[in-house]
């Protein structure tokens, strides 16, 4: 009898150690279109001075290769179910190749306490994922979720097949994000690890990007312009300071506050700048900000161009953020006969 009762006391306080394991899912601000070798990755983070382990989802053992729908909770350190996860959308799978994840998971390495340290704890996390979505921007280059609207058409029919002709049309002209790798998912959480802010002109550039894809037109724009003039202030810095003394170079860089006057000296320096660079990115950052103008689409998509090309050019991506080499997967193509329920982004 007492063997059964200790028996029982060594399970229940061998689940009682697991329940410490404090699981938490974090809904991500952006999802992030990933390949499959980024599943079940894990690594570590201090958020809020709080030691967690990372996790990201793992596949459907029985949809991975088949393009199922939904990723599952991250699996434990044995590769198995998890089963202490809360309830949230992890992501959904495109392909045998690209998923996309919605959701990372933190296990706590100790137990947090209720009240004022867990409000810390969960201001810290918020403060943590924007660093996430900047960082992966970065480093895919631009936003990595679905944003085009109307992603699935503006209409939905009683005729089904009206339905699926719509579906397809927006399906087969649907930009798909750069997939982020496993490589550079464990790149993006080192920076974060250590601290390091994502490069301001980048972002800029993809907050752009997201705003156009929004249909944010004017606002696309505007930040497009702001990362061109950061990208060009360190253009410039750079340039000056061969050139004079940090002094001097700091005081022509003050003396041309503005993106116009700044890429006159830029043009005075010999520096190279995209060929409409006024047309496509000044004016019309200046006819939004003075007169309110409206900006159709290819405005905004051509002052985003002139921007990148000066980013690229002044504040490129660092080569330790570019992963060596990964080869490219192909893109789904819709069933022949439509979606049983919804497209798959």
């Amino acid at each position: 009898m007492s063997a059964g009762k200790s028996s029982s006391s060594m399970t229940s306080h061998a689940e009682s150690d697991k329940v410490t394991k404090q699981h938490v899912a974090v809904p991500l601000l952006e999802g992030a279109h990933s390949s499959v070798d980024a599943l079940t990755f894990r690594d570590v983070a201090t958020i809020g001075g709080i030691e967690c382990h990372v996790l990201l989802p793992g596949p459907h053992p029985a949809h991975v290769m088949t393009g199922g729908r939904h990723l599952q909770p991250p699996y434990d350190e044995h590769h198995e179910r998890d089963p202490n996860w809360p309830d949230t959308d992890w992501g959904y799978i495109h392909d045998p190749g690209s998923v996309t994840i919605q959701a990372v998971g933190l296990i706590l390495v100790q137990p947090l306490g209720w009240g004022e340290k867990l409000i810390d704890f969960d201001h810290a996390v918020g403060q943590w994922r924007h660093l996430l979505r900047d960082w992966l921007s970065v480093i895919a280059e631009g936003p990595t979720d679905f944003l085009e609207l109307p992603v699935r058409g503006e209409t939905r029919w009683a005729e089904k097949g009206y339905t699926n002709e719509v579906w397809s049309n927006y399906y087969d002209n649907l930009q798909w994000p750069q997939r982020v790798s496993g490589w550079q998912w464990e790149h993006v959480l080192a920076h974060i690890r250590t601290g390091d802010q994502p490069p301001l002109a980048r972002v800029l550039l993809t907050t752009a990007k997201r705003a156009a894809a929004t249909g944010n037109s004017r606002l696309a724009v505007i930040d497009a312009a702001t990362a061109a003039e950061v990208a060009l202030t360190s253009g410039l810095t750079d340039r000056l300071s061969t050139e004079a003394s940090s002094q001097v170079a700091q005081m022509l860089i003050e003396r041309t506050r503005m993106l116009g006057p700044r890429l006159d000296l830029a043009k005075d320096l010999g520096m190279a700048l995209p060929d409409r660079i006024r047309a496509d990115l000044v004016d019309r950052r200046n006819a939004v900000i003075h007169r309110g103008a409206a900006v159709t689409d290819a405005d905004a998509h051509a002052a985003i161009t002139a921007a990148g090309n000066l980013v690229d050019e002044y504040e490129p991506l660092a080569a330790h953020c570019r992963e060596p080499s990964r080869p490219s997967a192909p893109v789904p193509s819709p069933p022949s006969d439509g979606w049983d329920d919804e497209p798959p982004f």
